[in-house]
């Protein structure tokens, strides 16, 4: 086919589709690159070749490529998602950030709300965005156990006890006789005045290890 039609690029795509798929990388690349001298725009090369230097391992090439294809098509979801992923793999975490926050825009995925909640909290120092999100996930069906328990955390550090009290319960519910859950909502207990509540907790928690002074101190 591609004989027979010099200036098609179908031909060429589907040689590099398949090159892709052998994981015949920098023949991939080669043919790739041929599709993009006949036509610069085209986001099917683009995306490849940016999916191809992260498999490499070429975080910068892949990020230009990204970088590349929004240009082109700005909502595109998972370039944006991408450039995220490949910004928190080398640290630098503002720009990971504002590119999640663009593919949030665009569409509000549950693991995405949850990774840039772990990244606001962890990485940027910025606990109130942290929270927005983590409260966002929270209402998603996917909701799991990480999600409570960083919400009960963050909800207590603003001094909203009952609610965080509540979201450490259902962390419970999620994953049973957790030592570091139960200390944290008997810490809870303690700060409401509510002792009663707290001590069967910090001797389950004691149960599970028993070396925590911290836990024996508070009993």
């Amino acid at each position: 086919a591609r004989k027979l039609r010099q200036q098609s690029i179908e031909p060429i795509l589907g040689l590099a589709t398949l090159a892709f798929y052998r994981k015949s990388d920098d023949e991939a690349v080669r043919l790739y690159q041929d599709v993009l001298k006949k036509q610069p725009k085209n986001t099917d090369a683009l995306q490849s070749l940016a999916d191809l230097s992260r498999r490499g391992n070429k975080i910068e090439n892949s990020i230009s490529y990204y970088k590349k294809l929004i240009e082109i098509k700005p909502k595109h979801f998972e370039g944006l998602r991408s450039i995220g992923k490949l910004y928190s793999r080398i640290k630098r975490y503002n720009e990971a950030a504002i590119y999640f926050e663009r593919a949030l825009a665009i569409r509000e995925k549950f693991h995405l709300l949850v990774n840039l909640a772990n990244l606001y909290e962890t990485h940027l120092s910025q606990p109130e965005k942290a929270l927005a999100l983590y409260e966002k996930a929270s209402r998603l069906p996917q909701v799991h156990f990480h999600t409570y328990y960083r919400l009960g955390i963050l909800r207590g550090e603003r001094g909203d006890i009952e609610r965080a009290i509540e979201a450490l319960q259902l962390a419970l519910k999620r994953r049973g006789e957790h030592g570091d859950v139960l200390s944290q909502l008997a810490k809870l207990y303690v700060k409401n005045k509510e002792a009663d509540k707290a001590i069967p907790l910090l001797w389950k928690a004691l149960r599970l290890d028993s070396k925590r002074t911290d836990l024996r101190l508070i009993l």
